[in-house]
């Protein structure tokens, strides 16, 4: 319990000085989109954004692998 709060406290520390070393605003251009955001926002974000879209393409990545073995698994037991 006790290591996991002091890794949460440096976690913290680490985040907050990113934030704060990061503070400038920047432009976003897309396509025909334009805004501005903090840049330790943005990188976040697209961070954040990068383990969301991994997550979702490892989970489908993994079931099609374990429905794959599924169907492997039936014809062995009707070849036997």
């Amino acid at each position: 319990m006790q290591k996991y709060l002091i890794g949460s406290v440096i976690i913290a520390i680490i985040a907050v000085t990113f934030a704060l070393q990061n503070s400038v605003t920047v432009p976003i251009t897309l396509w025909f989109w334009k805004s501005e955001g903090s840049l330790a926002i943005i990188i976040m974000l697209s961070l954040l954004l990068g383990v969301i879209l991994g997550i979702m393409f490892s989970w489908v990545g993994n079931r099609k692998k374990r429905k794959m073995d599924k169907d492997r698994q039936q014809d062995d037991m009707v070849m036997e």
